[in-house]
């Protein structure tokens, strides 16, 4: 009792004197207090059953039917409201929190810089076990004719759709890109009565897609290439015109395959579609401009690069040509920076902004007579210096005669100028080639250098964009290793797939070590090759595959290998930098060979004003 309530009669009406005895039965010395409220009440529930029978009513009709409802309820009295705040009380819990915050506070940093827990992670039921729960393929109708082999799987922004395409392909030498009819799948996996045999959307295409790509935003839009060279957008949500946007063939368009596409976001807000061709250029589109769409690229480069000292046994090229794309990955940092793969087996890394050679504004030099758009200016900017003016001067004589004083895309396109002028090289240095095609390329979404690529030597390659040898390399089976991707939920985790039917997922943070990379999942996909994996980004349990059976499979994975590990990314950065370091020490030249010529020499393209030498190590 507080001491201004001294006696009896300073008590609230409410208050009672209350006669209590205090004992603990571990230590009679000290004493506990139980008083039962005397305000607080506890409800009382009980349930009740109700059921009414009302009169039918009856109307001159054949048939009177007779309608019931079963109402169930739970009543009982309201608590009693809590009892006014007592000033008093509340003052000393404020000065007790006051006193024990700083105490509170430190305690709790002491646990953030605690290192008790590294490496330990929760235990879980399911963490070996990977099962199967979806194995879709379409049969009947526009399908029976189509070609088997899947080329191509991707999940929506969702997570809850699955979109596959479909092509003829070698199963031994990979691509064959024959012209044939084809069709497009897309299942949406989160219905409770999915149909594996039957799409709920079945396009048919006039010739096969080789890669797909859903636009980041919007769940319905999908992006697709085709073996003709045509860059096709879909809206899956319009059963009547699914067809949104398809580019034309033109001087300027792919004229072969399309093997590689990325939705690109940018910096002044927007996607742009970036495609890759084995014509081996790399064309960026804007779909969402009406003035351009897919009727003509807003920019692009050819990919050109040859070795001034080839690799041992290959012959030299003595006549520059482009290499074939087979796969592009950009940086989750930098839109204008990606890494690109070939057919020859060279991994480049290549930049749009390093193309740049001259400010945009300063393209239009005083007291010409036409105008130039924002975007001609950006495709001007990028011309070599040897062909600037000879460029320019054609473009704007080809505007004149055509009685067109503002010079757009259009009329850049429209003075035929040599593609190789406007879409010059994007290659800044190359990485460590492979023995055979490079088929795919996978940045990392969580780390700003972390690359794989995939290729026939039957290799999965961990690069750092930074160096030009890999940090590691992987050799999970002795056949083509045609597909990488990464984890959308766990930073060291990835996955590869190959011509023997396999998926092999691999963990960096593997306690076996990173001295020898070895699968820490193999899964038996199909006696056919897997040719596409895609990981859900919303849903992380979830991985897709596409085989050379014609069957898109929607795997569960395991805890272990979706439930990101305590400071994982941090631990992952750690690793690169050790690789990094180790890698850095093996590459520094002997003493004796400190006159030696570089060991890998390029040149961007025979038109370029220098050759470009190049060490192992070179920098970004």
């Amino acid at each position: 009792r507080p001491p201004a309530m001294a006696s009896d009669a300073a008590l609230p009406l409410n208050f009672e004197r209350v006669e209590a005895t205090f004992e603990d039965d571990d230590d009679p010395s000290l004493v506990c207090l139980d008083i039962e409220s005397t305000w607080r009440m506890s409800a009382d529930s009980r349930s009740v059953s109700v059921a009414t029978d009302p009169q039918p009513k009856g109307v001159n009709a054949k048939v009177q039917v007779v309608k019931r409802v079963d109402v169930e309820t739970a009543t009982g009295p309201a608590l009693m409201p809590l009892a006014p705040e007592d000033p008093a009380e509340s003052g000393r819990l404020e000065r007790f929190l006051h006193a024990r915050t700083a105490q509170t506070v430190a305690a709790l940093r002491a646990n953030a810089r605690s290192t008790a827990f590294d490496g330990y992670d929760t235990a879980v039921d399911d963490a070996d076990t990977v099962e199967c729960l979806h194995a879709l393929k379409h049969v009947g109708g526009l399908a029976t004719n189509a070609p088997e082999s899947v080329t191509a799987v991707a999940w929506n922004s969702t997570g809850a759709i699955v979109a596959a395409a479909y092509g003829a392909l070698d199963d031994a030498q990979g691509h064959s890109w024959a012209p044939r009819k084809s069709v497009l799948c897309a299942w949406r996996v989160t219905r409770r009565k999915l149909d594996a045999a039957k799409a709920d959307v079945i396009l048919e295409l006039g010739d096969c897609v080789a890669c797909l790509a859903f636009h980041p935003e919007n769940s319905e839009m999908l992006a697709g290439g085709s073996y003709n060279g045509d860059v096709q957008i879909w809206d899956l949500s319009n059963e009547d015109e699914p067809l949104v946007a398809k580019s034309r063939l033109t001087e300027y368009s792919h004229r072969e395959p399309v093997t590689s596409l990325a939705w690109v976001k940018q910096l002044r807000g927007g996607y742009e579609l970036v495609t890759a061709s084995a014509d081996g250029r790399v064309l960026q589109w804007r779909p969402a401009d009406p003035a351009t769409g897919l009727t003509q690229p807003v920019g692009g480069a050819t990919v050109v690069w040859r070795p001034l000292r080839p690799p041992t046994g290959l012959p030299a090229r003595t006549k520059e040509t482009a290499h074939g794309v087979t796969g592009i990955a950009f940086s989750k940092e930098d839109p204008s920076s990606f890494v690109a793969a070939t057919e020859s087996g060279l991994v480049l890394k290549c930049s749009f902004a390093s193309m740049r050679r001259r400010n945009p504004e300063l393209v239009v030099s005083a007291g010409n007579e036409v105008l130039w758009s924002d975007a001609a200016k950006n495709v001007l900017a990028r011309v070599r210096e040897k062909d600037f003016h000879n460029v320019k001067r054609k473009i704007e004589m080809a505007a004149l005669r055509a009685k067109e004083y503002e010079i757009g895309l259009e009329g850049v396109f429209a003075a035929e100028v040599s593609a190789g002028a406007l879409f010059p090289s994007p290659v800044a240095f190359p990485y460590e080639a492979h023995a055979g095609p490079a088929y795919d390329v996978a940045y990392s979404p969580f780390h700003r250098h972390l690359f794989l690529t995939a290729s026939t030597d039957a290799s999965v390659r961990l690069f750092s964009a930074l160096q030009a040898a890999p940090l590691l390399t992987a050799y999970p089976t002795s056949a083509t290793v045609f597909c990488v991707a990464w984890s959308a939920s766990r930073p060291s985790v990835f996955a590869a797939g190959a011509a023997d039917g396999r998926i092999y997922v691999y963990d960096l943070q593997d306690p076996s070590g990173d001295a020898q990379l070895r699968p820490v999942q193999t899964l038996q996909v199909s006696s056919r090759p897997v040719f596409s994996i895609h990981f859900n980004a919303r849903l992380a349990e979830l991985l897709a595959t596409g085989d050379g059976e014609g069957v898109v499979k929607v795997w569960k994975l395991s805890a272990r290998l979706t439930t990101p590990k305590q400071a994982e990314e941090s631990r992952l950065e750690k690793l690169v930098a050790r690789l990094s370091a180790a890698g850095d020490a093996e590459e520094e030249p002997d003493a004796a060979d400190a006159g030696a010529e570089p060991i890998l020499e390029g040149r961007r393209d025979e038109s370029s004003d220098d050759d470009v030498p190049l060490s192992r190590d070179p920098a970004p």
